[in-house]
């Protein structure tokens, strides 16, 4: 791990999700909040956070399909998503990824409990 990637992981603290060694590198980027806790119905914000790297495209699902929760993309800022808790309580996994310029994808999830 280079240094400037050992920094970057130090900044992002325990929310990291990967950190560099996975493609270009320097690229570091994390999913934000790993975990949540939602009322059924409520809103969760999601960021995916992105160091070095030209990013193309982000994506959002929820493993399970709408079923386990619904998530939208921010307009204009597709690093940003809501997610939205099924009226059933449990806990409910989200999938984020981004591709990099170039082809390279780099994923991560949010895990949301419902109660």
């Amino acid at each position: 791990m280079k240094i400037g990637q050992f920094l970057a992981c130090v900044l992002l603290g325990s929310t990291l999700f990967a950190c560099g060694g996975l493609g270009d590198p320097g690229t570091s980027y994390a999913v934000l909040p790993r975990t949540a806790t939602a009322s059924p119905g409520q809103n969760v914000k999601l960021t995916v956070i992105v160091a070095n790297a030209d990013v193309v495209s982000f994506d959002y699902s929820v493993e399970g399909g709408d079923a386990n929760g619904t998530v939208t993309p921010v307009f204009n800022d597709h690093a940003r998503a809501i997610y939205t808790a099924p009226q059933t309580p449990g806990t409910y996994v989200v999938h984020a990824s981004f591709t990099q310029f170039g082809g390279q994808v780099y994923s991560g999830t949010s895990t949301i409990t419902v109660q």
